[in-house]
């Protein structure tokens, strides 16, 4: 959907009601490995790829989405739905 106008999207021949997600669930990304890969890549970057530099994000950004969720802002069952998200975040930094 076109957000200034909320009008329906055609994508490849289809019409579609899209709207922008509220929400999304990730897990940040941890590892030393790619962690350090991440900070090599920026430095080639920068040394020789100048012009791409913008399109970098900051380590501390660096994330893996599992999910985009359209929620409404006025449900009384957000709350708990942040909490469950919160719950399901906790179980899985713990591996």
């Amino acid at each position: 959907m076109d957000v200034k106008n909320k009008q329906p999207v055609k994508h490849n021949n289809v019409l579609k009601n899209m709207s922008r997600p509220t929400h999304f669930l990730s897990i940040p990304i941890t590892s030393d490995y790619i962690l350090g890969y991440h900070q090599n890549f920026s430095l080639y970057i920068q040394e020789s790829q100048n012009k791409f530099l913008k399109l970098l994000i900051p380590q501390s950004k660096l994330h893996i989405t599992l999910g985009l969720l359209h929620l409404p802002t006025s449900n009384p069952d957000l709350d708990i739905i942040s909490r469950i998200v919160t719950d399901v975040y906790q179980e899985t930094i713990k591996y």
